[in-house]
Parts: structure tokens; sequence; C-alpha cells
């Protein structure tokens, strides 16, 4: 793998993410063995730590497991999903993980008028006003990362801030309001820190910082946009890829 050593993504991201294209794409098939670090990081032209730390996040993540005295093996997806993954498969996982999700959000603000890429990917007319919601995601003690969601007004305008509590967007969306999200489209990016990040996450104005925005829709109806804040040394790592409910459960 040819790896861009001046790309500002952190290294062992991209490696992470080389990695876990293999694992998606079936080239390290389940319960299979991937090669020792030491022959990983000399195929990636990495340093052993490097390689360690991106196998570490994997395994913390439940993608891969090291077994003592033979090796590191790739899981099986049909195993426990309670565990710290951040790396979703499937629809179906992403909505098991929002559940076990807190936001601690701030109240509701009205936008007359939307960012731009705001009035595209939820199909609305530059005219139509938007409800907008920040907030921070926490799971366990710790705070994840800084949340934007934006939905169309008539939807938006329906939250009920008390019973959504710390619910997340996905959650409440699904089991407050009926709304069945069938399809997920995720982005990822880089961007520079702001100081709405530096108040949340540990880093300096400019530093880089992974951007993960996703639009969630109702069959073919967009019906929110979220935009997630991550530090580059977060540890927490998104799998960029389309979510989508099997036929069977749409």
């Amino acid at each position: 793998m040819n790896i861009d050593k001046n790309d500002i993504l952190p290294l062992y991201y991209k490696v992470l993410m080389d990695l876990l294209e293999k694992i998606e794409n079936k080239k390290y098939p389940p319960n299979s063995m991937i090669k020792p670090e030491i022959e990983l990081a000399r195929d990636y032209g990495m340093s052993r730590n490097t390689m360690r730390h991106a196998i570490e996040l994997l395994v913390r993540d439940g993608f891969l497991k090291r077994i003592p005295g033979k090796g590191t093996f790739v899981i099986s997806r049909q195993e426990d999903l309670t565990k710290e993954q951040w790396i979703i498969p499937s629809l179906e996982d992403l909505l098991e993980v929002s559940k076990q999700t807190r936001v601690d959000f701030k109240p509701m603000v009205i936008l007359d008028k939307p960012p731009a890429f705001v009035i595209e990917n939820l199909n609305l007319k530059k005219w139509n006003r938007v409800c907008y919601f920040e907030g921070i995601k926490n799971r366990g003690e710790g705070k994840i990362n800084r949340l934007q969601v934006y939905l169309p007004y008539e939807i938006g305008i329906q939250i009920d801030a008390e019973k959504r509590a710390q619910k997340t967007n996905l959650a409440y969306l699904q089991e407050n309001m009926g709304i069945d999200i069938t399809r997920v489209d995720q982005y990822t990016g880089v961007d520079g820190f702001t100081k709405e990040d530096k108040n949340i996450m540990n880093g300096h104005v400019g530093d880089p910082k992974l951007v993960i925005k996703r639009i969630y829709f109702n069959y073919e109806q967009p019906v929110s946009v979220s935009v997630n804040h991550y530090a580059k040394d977060s540890g927490y790592i998104i799998f960029s890829r389309v979510y989508k409910k099997s036929a069977k459960t749409c």
C-alpha cells in the first residue's frame, strides 16, 4: 500500500482504514489470521509502533482478536456487539450503538438561512427553514465528540426536549416519532479545530480533526443530516460507507 506520509490524516488511521477495507472485502475473511505486526509494518513501510497502534484499535473495537501463542485473527461479525465499537458495518449495528450513546443537547435553534450543504442534502429550497441542534456525545464516563444535527423544520419542530432527554437523533426519530430510517449515507473528511471544538475535545485551534457527515433517509426522503467532529487522536474511528437495511427489514 502506498501511503502519502505528508497527508494530514494520522498514519495509523490510514493503515487502519486499509485493513478495514480488506476485512470488509473478505480479503481477510472471518476467523482468518492476519500477518504479524512486524511483517505488516514492512509491507506498509511504517514503524512497528504505528502498526501496533492500528492493530490495537481494531482489537479494541471488536474487529480483531489476539490469541496468545497463535496470532491475531479477524472476528466474525456475528460476535457480541456490546463492545466499544465505532466502525459500524450495517444500519442495524448503527441503531444498536445509537441506543448506547447519550447526547447533551443545547436548546434548538431555527435557522432561516441554513448552510448550503444542508439545503442540498435535505433536498430543500433555499427559503426553507431548518431546525438545528448542537450537542456533546457521551458514552460511559467520557465525552466522545461534538455533534451538529439539522432537520427539516416540519420534523424538528415536533421534537419534545423532555422526551428526547439524551437520546441520539437516530434513536429519537425511530422510537419517538415513528420515522423509519432505511438508509444512511456517510462521508469522512478532514478539517481544522475550531474554538467550539477546543471547548469539548483536546486540541488547539487549527489542529486537524476528523469530520463525519451522515445523511439519514426514510426510504428515498432525507430526514436529517448530522455532522460529527472528532479529535484526530481520539481513537474513535469511523468506517466510511453507505449503510442500508436489508430488503427483509424495509
